[in-house]
């Protein structure tokens, strides 16, 4: 899973960022889709944190 944090901190700001997920086989496709959906929702998930943590460090 990517560190967020630290990309945040070594990568300029304003810049696009393309983020692959690449799931490693987990013997079946089943479990294999099912990580891989996962990790979708965490890292949207992490992406709704870092944005709310923008938008409130801006209001300061």
């Amino acid at each position: 899973m990517l560190k967020l944090d630290r990309a945040l901190e070594i990568l300029r700001p304003g810049i696009s960022w393309i983020v692959e997920l690449w799931t490693p086989w987990q013997g079946e496709p089943e479990k294999t889709v099912e990580l891989e959906t996962r990790w979708a929702r965490e890292s949207v998930m992490n992406l709704i944190v870092l944005r709310d943590r923008q938008a409130v460090s801006r209001k300061c």
